[in-house]
């Protein structure tokens, strides 16, 4: 997708990935194969790959990456979930201003397609924004991991909690921060930013606050009401009994 979104249309833009290897799992040597063909392509520094043998940590990573960036430089945080598209860099940067405004788009979030019985192909372009609507997901207006801002104000707000390990709250904190400070938040639908389903692993070793956001994810990502409520019926009697 970033090959062609970003580099066949020769956006200004430039990719770090940072792959965490402690378990050579497939994903890890699938993500690792996908890079090199990139860069065999387009050359080494089209895509820059930080590898660590840390235990996962998304604020840590997003810091190995910020490391190698000059304060100037626009920084977009992208989970390797999302679908973008080029609408969805060109709304970055006009929302973006250094030392005046920080970005934090609601992103669109699918449903697990099991509950509507349908199956998503893997080509990233039939993800589009066709396909939002209240039925295949619903709009994360309380997720602040996707966010756009320079370095240097990324910096003046004391960046992310790096003491936080495992999944979630580190966008929560930052986002807290940015409120406080006097910079712009920019909060609005991006139609164009489609988080793809996947499973969530709540790790029984969370703290509370992590593990009550992880479930309530968990839960939101099943299916909407509607849904839910259909599946309930269908089952009703083996529930009683």
């Amino acid at each position: 997708m970033y090959e062609d979104v970003c580099l066949k249309r020769q956006e200004e833009a430039k990719l770090f990935v940072v792959l965490y290897q402690n378990d050579r799992s497939s994903d890890f040597l699938r993500s690792g194969a996908l890079i090199e063909d990139v860069q065999r392509t387009y050359g080494s520094d089209a895509v820059v790959a930080i590898h660590t043998n840390e235990t996962f940590s998304r604020a840590r990573a997003l810091e190995r990456g910020l490391s190698l960036l000059s304060g100037d430089d626009l920084v977009l945080f992208m989970d390797v979930d999302m679908i973008f598209h080029p609408r969805s860099l060109q709304r970055v940067r006009q929302n973006t201003v250094k030392e005046k405004s920080v970005y934090f788009p609601i992103v669109y979030s699918l449903y697990n397609p099991r509950l509507l019985n349908r199956t998503y192909p893997d080509n990233y372009s039939f993800f589009s924004d066709d396909i939002v609507d209240e039925d295949s997901g619903f709009w994360r207006q309380f997720g602040f991991g996707i966010v756009s801002l320079y370095k240097s104000d990324y910096v003046g707000l004391g960046g992310l909690n790096l003491l936080i390990s495992g999944w979630g709250f580190e966008d929560v904190t930052f986002y807290d921060n940015a409120i406080k400070s006097s910079l712009r938040i920019v909060r609005s639908v991006d139609p164009n930013l489609i988080h793809v389903y996947h499973s969530i692993e709540c790790d029984i070793n969370l703290d509370a606050a992590q593990k009550t956001m992880c479930l309530g994810t968990q839960a939101n990502m099943l299916g909407s009401l509607k849904q839910l409520q259909k599946v309930y019926e269908r089952y009703e009697e083996v529930v009683v009994s």
